[in-house]
């Protein structure tokens, strides 16, 4: 069987949150401002339901604020290259890949290009093989104008009441009045100013472009969609979860949230990699059931999942990996009503494990020097 591999970036493979980490060291008081533009933007994909309006869209949104603090072309590489924090296991992860001959295998990311491909880099992924979000800020200049205008609005914007989204969507006044001011800024400030072209020149790559993304890679390889295995971790992967799926491939959540968990087949919770190579390996050797069974059997205990991969003949360096680990748990199920709870938890834990301190960064320094 002929199969390949298509997988997310920010998650499955590595620790980062590239666009809110860019925010944090190029903005002031950037974190907050990143988190408030973040939650705009799932108020209007989950709350108000924009029509037309897709999940994701946070990366077109902050742009010309960068842009008008300064960054370039030029720092946004050289930082995305400097902060690279790959998950543990992912470079053995691309390791089996190659050894298992499934090669190419294809990155499908949102994050920017600068840092889907310094990710790439590391995992000796090539360029050609990378789908990310084209983000090239030196092709346009904004008025000093504008520039400074925007430098007024990122301080409005953080320094505004902090936006909650409660479950039931009833917002607090404090929200409504910054989703008010937000909506001021994004539908009549902003369209008035040359920096408009700048959001507009993002093309994100969201939940339809992932999708299309993996219907092009199966374009090269020649494979269809019950050859692939798909990882991913969030709901800008859940249209190629269904793709891959309805497909007869393969759908893997890492550490996903409640979107990425209940769109998947199997969720895997864990703090290395190994997790996901483990089925990589079994569905490349003996296909989509093989992974289900083991998944379905997966035990808790470190001995009994020795004993199953050496069952499953996943390869040795594998299994010494796993053998190796000092880990806080590795966790394998099938989706479905009674696992999808316990995963979500399982994933959430291993998110704050993994991710937790990178992403609490609110005491880095925050001043306006551009990713020095």
């Amino acid at each position: 069987m002929r199969v390949q591999l298509d997988t997310d970036c920010e998650g499955p493979l590595c620790l980062n949150d590239n666009a809110f980490e860019v925010c944090v060291r190029c903005l002031p008081d950037g974190a907050r401002f990143f988190t408030q533009i973040s939650r705009y933007d799932d108020y209007l994909a989950e709350v108000v339901r924009r029509p037309g309006y897709e999940a994701g869209n946070t990366l077109k949104l902050i742009a010309p604020f960068l842009k008008a603090h300064g960054l370039t072309d030029a720092a946004m590489l050289e930082f995305s290259r400097q902060s690279v924090d790959l998950v543990p296991g992912a470079e053995e992860e691309f390791a089996a890949v190659r050894a298992l001959g499934m090669v190419p295998a294809f990155i499908v990311s949102t994050s920017y290009a600068q840092f889907a491909h310094a990710v790439a880099e590391r995992l000796r992924v090539r360029a050609r093989d990378v789908y990310c979000t084209p983000f090239a800020l030196d092709r346009m200049s904004l008025p000093e104008s504008e520039s400074k205008e925007l430098r007024t609005l990122v301080r409005q914007i953080a320094g505004s009441p902090l936006i909650e989204l409660p479950e039931n969507d009833v917002l607090s006044q404090p929200t409504l009045g910054t989703v008010a001011f937000l909506e001021d800024v994004f539908r009549h400030r902003l369209p008035a100013m040359k920096a408009l072209a700048l959001i507009h020149s993002v093309r994100l790559v969201s939940a339809e472009g992932k999708a299309r993304a993996v219907l092009d890679s199966l374009a090269r390889t020649g494979n269809s969609p019950s050859e692939v295995i798909y990882v991913g971790d969030s709901i800008t992967d859940v249209k190629a979860f269904k793709l891959v799926s309805d497909g007869g491939g393969l759908a893997v959540s890492f550490n996903g949230n409640r979107y990425g968990v209940d769109a998947a087949e199997i969720a895997c919770a864990a703090d290395d990699a190994v997790a996901t190579t483990i089925l990589i390996d079994v569905f490349a050797r003996y296909g989509k059931p093989a992974a289900l069974d083991l998944a379905d059997r997966w035990p808790e205990e470190k001995t009994a999942q020795l004993d199953l991969v050496r069952e499953f003949n996943v390869s040795a360096l594998v299994r010494e990996r796993l053998a190796s680990l000092e880990s806080r748990g590795i966790h394998i199920r099938p989706v479905n009503d009674e696992t999808s709870d316990e995963m979500c938890q399982h994933s959430a834990e291993m998110r704050v494990l993994l991710r937790g301190e990178r992403l609490g960064v609110f005491n880095l320094d925050k001043g306006s020097s551009v990713l020095r």
